[in-house]
């Protein structure tokens, strides 16, 4: 009876033989490595922070890292990219196409740019404090993103404020993504929807503030009339 009941039993494997696992890579790995080294160098710093410490947080060895990015600059620049890049797309994720009303215009690039430094937040300060580490040009290259993403708000504020000049709307929308950026450097336990209202109303509040006349200087221009139709500045 033993041996029928052996008939068609699937062999057992030799406990004494060798069994090879394959493990593949996961697709989302540099992903991973960015993440991690984005939160790391937001936290400690970029100095503070050491390739083989990443590796080991996403469970790699540092060689294994070194296949995605060649060194810590690198993993650094591709971090403090991702964030502005982020940034703006938010800001260009959608067309005002026919909508001739600033403030709503103005009220979805605020919600857009507020949802996406929620969702960065342990992150977000990254650029604002640790970018005298890149290199002249990269530096210049993402300060122009951020100033891309400024000169988006300043063009919807004009709308909004018409008596103000040039400066002073440059000088609204830094407010505005000042403002936004706060909360990477706190960590305020408030539930994401309630947060985005506090933003929002704060946003309100300064775009509604007076600003003080600068004192009278040579040259200097009066404000300009604007047009109720604005334009993608792209």
């Amino acid at each position: 009876m033993a041996e029928h009941a052996q008939v068609g039993a699937r062999p057992r494997a030799n406990s004494g033989s060798k069994t090879t696992a394959v493990r593949r890579r996961p697709k989302d790995r540099k992903a991973q490595i960015a993440a991690v080294a984005a939160e790391a160098f937001s936290e400690r710093g970029y100095h503070g922070v050491s390739i083989d410490e990443i590796a080991k947080t996403v469970g790699i060895s540092g060689p294994a890292l070194y296949r995605h990015f060649p060194n810590k600059y690198a993993l650094f620049l591709h971090s403090v990219n991702e964030l502005a890049d982020s940034l703006g797309a938010a800001v260009d994720e959608f067309d005002a196409g026919d909508n001739t009303d600033p403030a709503d215009t103005l009220d979805r690039l605020l919600s857009a740019t507020i949802r996406t430094t929620i969702a960065n937040r342990r992150t977000g300060g990254l650029y604002r404090w640790e970018r005298r580490y890149l290199s002249k040009d990269d530096g210049l290259q993402v300060r122009g993103k951020m100033v891309a993403i400024n000169r988006r708000l300043a063009h919807i504020t004009a709308q909004l404020r018409p008596d103000l000049t040039e400066a002073d709307d440059v000088v609204v929308s830094t407010a505005l993504l000042s403002a936004i950026g706060s909360i990477t450097t706190h960590r305020a336990p408030l539930a994401n929807r309630r947060l985005q209202q506090l933003l929002l109303g704060a946003c309100h509040s300064i775009v509604e503030t007076p600003l003080v006349p600068a004192e009278p200087t040579p040259g200097r221009r009066r404000p300009r009339p604007v047009s109720r139709h604005p334009t993608s500045a792209k």
